[in-house]
């Protein structure tokens, strides 16, 4: 969105806030910026972040996941196509979202974390379906920290 644009918005929303009229202005902005991409990824944000506490959008974590310097030198995801990677983690009895606490985009991020600072180490212990299942058992444990000193926003640098 133009910059000249968003403080007009801005100001047109101070200027009708506690007014008759404010409803009116809000819906009229909401009609106008329907459709525009920077309004839908924010529309996405407020919604995630009020639904889990862990969130990221697909935006997000594909831009923090693809600039990992893994355990072996190799860069990006370990697990570039979310899809199959669910679908492993389903089959092997997890779950890549839960309700309140992460979504899936926050899961594909920190499961691809896991495996680019910890992968080798891992590796030493398990293999194949095992070192995934471990990879999300670990990812489960950092999302849901009991201590909540894991953010994934923040360690991203998101927030």
């Amino acid at each position: 969105m133009d910059e000249k644009i968003k403080k007009e918005f801005i100001q047109m929303l101070k200027d009708a806030r506690g007014t008759d009229n404010e409803w009116a202005v809000i819906m009229a902005m909401v009609d106008l910026l329907e459709g525009d991409d920077e309004f839908e990824r924010l529309a996405e944000l407020h919604k995630g972040k009020s639904e889990y506490r862990q969130f990221l959008t697909e935006h997000e974590a594909k831009k923090a996941v693809e600039g990992f310097i893994n355990y072996d030198g190799s860069r990006g995801a370990k697990w570039p196509m979310p899809a199959m990677v669910w679908e492993t983690i389903e089959r092997l009895g997890g779950r890549k979202a839960e309700e309140g606490k992460y979504n899936c985009w926050a899961m594909f991020a920190v499961l691809n974390m896991i495996h680019s600072d910890y992968g080798g180490a891992i590796m030493t212990a398990v293999q194949g379906d095992a070192y995934v299942k471990m990879c999300y058992m670990l990812a489960v444990a950092w999302l849901c920290d009991r201590d909540e000193r894991n953010d994934v926003r923040r360690h991203f640098g998101l927030e």
